[in-house]
This record gives structure tokens, sequence and C-alpha cells, in this order.
């Protein structure tokens, strides 16, 4: 086939391109829609708007301006109170029903905006009712009782309790401190801690602290270098526990030291209210042992 061949046949087909094109062109314009404008309805136009129209079935609604208020719905008039078109009667058949008269339109009133109220919901107070519960979202998940925090627990009350006894001589006759301090190492009492007196006793290979006699003036110790030369009117002992091992024994040795002195220099032995040491006063301080042994026991001490 020759290169003419080809060019005529090109020529062919964009010829009948062309035609095609002009063709649809020209069916689409014939489809369109024309529009013709009535010169009446330019006059239509330039007549004062109607707010009724008579065309309308119910003669049309009055326009409103907008107030930016809620405009009110109208009420439709009972139908007992409708009028029937002059002529007509009532034949049960809605074809050739009356035409229904305008709507009443309420008289106008001053628009109010909806009031809204602001809900304030409490997340610690319980509802008190069903509309309560009804303002809570249903997705707000039921507030739960947050678990006691363990309580902690309790120390043990430190257990500490301290018997004391007073021997006081009258002023005419105190006490020598040669001639006291005398009487304090043959008891078994020696001169240590705090510059008072202590009475010791060994057991299980160390030495346990029974009780201690201070002064009971001020300002309350012993220098041991010039006690010799000095003189003493009233001294204190006192036994602390917990301390001894056998606090019971202690006592007794306690009161025992405390007769002693008092029967040598002429004293008066008291109790700690400085109240005469009688036999009752006794038995209510070995009373005072034994419960503290008591309580011991049961902390363990």
């Amino acid at each position: 086939m020759g290169l003419e061949t080809l060019i005529v046949i090109l020529v062919i087909l964009i010829i009948g391109i062309l035609a095609d094109g002009v063709r649809r062109m020209l069916k689409e314009r014939n489809n369109r829609l024309r529009l013709r404008i009535d010169p009446k309805a330019k006059e239509l136009a330039k007549q004062p708007y109607d707010e009724v129209n008579p065309e309308l079935p119910s003669g049309g609604a009055r326009v409103l301006p907008r107030t930016g208020a809620e405009v009110r719905t109208p009420k439709p008039v009972p139908t007992t109170q409708r009028r029937q078109a002059p002529g007509l009667g009532n034949t049960g058949s809605t074809a050739h029903a009356p035409k229904a008269p305008p709507l009443a339109m309420e008289p106008e009133e001053e628009s109010k905006p909806p009031v809204t109220a602001a809900v304030q919901v409490d997340l610690f107070q319980q509802p008190d009712s069903a509309a309560s519960s009804a303002q809570t979202p249903a997705t707000m998940e039921p507030e739960l009782e947050p678990e006691p925090s363990p309580e902690p627990r309790r120390a043990a009350p430190e257990l500490l309790e301290v018997i004391v006894m007073h021997m006081v001589t009258p002023a005419a006759n105190a006490m020598p401190g040669r001639d006291l301090l005398q009487a304090l190492l043959e008891q078994g009492m020696r001169y240590g801690d705090m510059n008072i007196f202590h009475r010791h006793q060994a057991r299980n290979g160390r030495d346990e602290l029974q009780f201690s006699m201070a002064n009971a003036l001020e300002p309350g110790t012993f220098d041991i270098d010039s006690m010799e030369t000095q003189s003493f009117r009233a001294v204190t002992f006192f036994l602390k526990m917990p301390g001894p091992a056998n606090p019971g024994d202690a006592l007794e040795r306690m009161i025992k030291t405390v007769r002693h002195l008092g029967d040598r220099f002429g004293g008066e032995v008291r109790d700690d209210q400085h109240s005469a040491l009688t036999q009752q006063t006794i038995e209510h301080m070995r009373e005072r042992v034994r419960d503290f042994e008591r309580r011991a026991r049961v902390a363990g001490v």
C-alpha cells in the first residue's frame, strides 16, 4: 500500500470525526430549554406585594419580622369553628370538602428568648430523684467509694514505771556526810553515774542496776571529794522499771535500805507524795511492780 493511500485514509477519518462533532453540537442546541419572558411579568413585578395570596388554599400566612427570638407557632382553629363555603354541605367526601379558612393567629406578644437554666452536677452528692439522675450523662461511671486505707499500727505504749521514796531527818539532826557515806557503803551502794549512788547486783555475769539514791535538796547530786565535810537533811531513793530483771526483789531491797537509814539517823521515811510510808503504801508499791510485770509480759518486753 502506497503513501498516498495512507494519507487519503487519514484525511477521511479526520473529516468523519469533525462531522460527528458538528452533529452532536447541533443536537445539544436543539435540546436546550428556551425560556421566553412574558412582557406582562415586568408589569406584575412593579406592583406592590400583597401579604395575602388569594391563590393559596388557606389564604396565605402573614410574614413576621425576625427578632432573633423564637416565633410562636399559630394554633389552628378547632374544626367546629370553621366556616363552610355557601351552598356546599358536608357530603362526607374529601374531594368536595370546602376550603379551610386561614389559620387564626394569636395576638402578637413580645417575644422572649427561651430561658435556659444552667444545671450544676455535684459529683459528691447522690441524686435525690429520677430527674436528677436523668441529668447525669449516661457515659458517667458511678462514683466508687474509696477503699479505706489500712489503719496504721499503733506503737506499743512505752512501759515506764518509777517508784520513789524519801528519807527526811529533822533540821537539828542532819546526817553527817561521813556517817551517811559509811552507811551507804554498808548497804552495798556505790558512787557512780550522774554523781549519785547506785545499788548494783551481779546477775548472769553482768552488773545489773537495782535502784539509785540522789540528794533530795538542790542540786540533787553529791560531791564525793567534799561529802565527808558536809551534812544532809534528806535523800531520795528511786527504782526505775524496766530495769532490774526481778523488780520485786529490787523493791524489797530498796525498802530495807531506806528504813535502815531512817532508823540510823532518826529520819522519817515517806512516799512519793511526801506522806509517811505505811504498810498500806508498801503494799500499793508491790502491786505496781506486779502490774508492770504483767504488762511487760503482754508487750513482750
